[in-house]
């Protein structure tokens, strides 16, 4: 099988998994098809139609996302090239918050959050533009204010901003399969960042495993919210 080919069966594989959990947790999954990047070689998982997310019934938010894919740097592994994901009012407008990751960023944290909707007392301090990494000059309001979170290996997962939308938007969903779903989306994902961490520090990996009194995972710690 060609690279292309094997890479288009990877990205299936993903977006059937993110289809899956999204299934699993909410109502109205409009489905979810890998699409080919016009350059690079790469794809792209991205929902057909945003996804409807109600409050009571009624539906009050949409979610958009969108991930990159290309191969690992060992070309054996699935890796995000760039990835997005947003919920903003049914009513239309810019999100009310943004959840981004980029591999190779030129002027932002690697994952960061965005605001829509900042804090007076933080908009009023903030400089009008700023000189962005690049050397650029860039007119900065709240909504472009980059909130760090973790990095390329530690940041936020869907699973992570689908419970938020839980727990703090209230948005109805599937009670019964809801917060299984997310334990385990989120579980699998902080395993393949364990083992993606652990060739960026090896040295630092084998330490940790030799003075565990255990090789038993931490279930607990890896789905924790």
């Amino acid at each position: 099988m060609s690279d292309g080919r094997a890479l288009r069966v990877e990205a299936e594989k993903f977006a059937q998994r993110i289809d899956n959990t999204i299934d699993l947790v909410v109502h109205g999954n409009p489905g979810i098809a890998p699409r080919p990047f016009k350059a690079g070689g790469g794809f792209v998982v991205r929902l057909d139609e945003p996804l409807p997310l109600a409050q009571d019934g009624k539906t009050t938010l949409l979610m958009n996302l969108r991930f990159g894919c290309m191969w690992s740097s060992d070309t054996k592994h699935l890796a995000i090239q760039d990835s997005r994901i947003d919920v903003r009012r049914v009513t239309g407008g810019v999100p009310l918050v943004g959840f981004d990751y980029n591999r190779s960023p030129k002027s932002t944290p690697a994952a960061h959050i965005n605001f829509s909707g900042m804090n007076s007392h933080l908009t009023d301090i903030l400089p009008k533009r700023y000189e962005s990494r690049d050397g650029s000059h860039v007119e900065l309001t709240g909504s472009k204010v980059h909130l760090p979170v973790g990095g390329h290996r530690f940041r936020p997962t869907l699973e992570d901003v689908l419970e938020m939308l839980i727990n703090d938007f209230g948005i109805d969903h599937k009670k019964d399969s809801a917060r299984r779903a997310i334990r385990d989306g989120r579980r699998n994902f902080r395993l393949g960042q364990v083992s993606a961490a652990a060739t960026d520090a090896p040295l630092v990996a084998q330490e940790a495993i030799h003075g565990r009194p255990s090789d038993k995972e931490r279930t607990d710690r890896l789905e924790a919210f």
